[in-house]
């Protein structure tokens, strides 16, 4: 809804400001990648729970395209 005249917005006006911008996509993935290494650094995780957690990293997320309207 617009605040000023209480009327609804039409889907193109909800766009993220940000799509222009690049996208990171292996951003989250070496976030993961980087809490696993500190737990099995610190001792919370073993080698092999570590391991198992880098193979999750394969199946991470399927990246979808958009459509810019115009």
């Amino acid at each position: 809804m617009n605040p000023a005249t209480e009327n609804e917005l039409p889907a193109y006006a909800l766009v993220s400001a940000h799509l222009d911008e690049p996208v990171d996509e292996d951003f989250f993935c070496r976030q993961d990648e980087e809490a696993f290494r500190y737990n099995y650094e610190t001792g919370m995780d073993t080698w092999e729970e570590y391991q198992e957690n880098l193979k999750g990293l394969d199946k991470y997320a399927k990246i979808v395209e958009y459509s810019k309207r115009t």
